[in-house]
């Protein structure tokens, strides 16, 4: 599951990453050349782009964590920390006992 679900995760998330941010970046360019965005403005958007890319990667980061964490709770590397039948332990019980 890691290999081809990470390599198919990255491999998607860096194209659509890079045909977002970079057809925004053509876009505000263009529009900059003809006189509807200020220079400021232009500074201000592709700061948020970038700031939305960062955030975007690491939604994709915290993805990759869960799926890798799944995996070794399935492969059993994770059961000596869990317990020997590889479940959870039970919740903590709330309230008076």
């Amino acid at each position: 599951m890691r290999g081809a679900t990470g390599r198919f995760y990255t491999i998607g998330f860096g194209l659509i990453a890079a045909l977002v941010l970079g057809g925004a970046v053509v876009a505000l360019m263009r529009l900059h050349s003809l006189g509807a965005v200020e220079p400021l403005w232009l500074g201000g958007a592709m700061g948020l782009l970038i700031a939305v890319m960062m955030g975007l990667w690491s939604l994709h980061g915290m993805v990759e964590t869960h799926l890798l964490t799944l995996e070794r709770l399935r492969a059993g590397v994770l059961v000596a920390a869990i317990g020997k039948d590889g479940r959870l332990p039970p919740p903590p019980r709330l309230g008076p006992r």
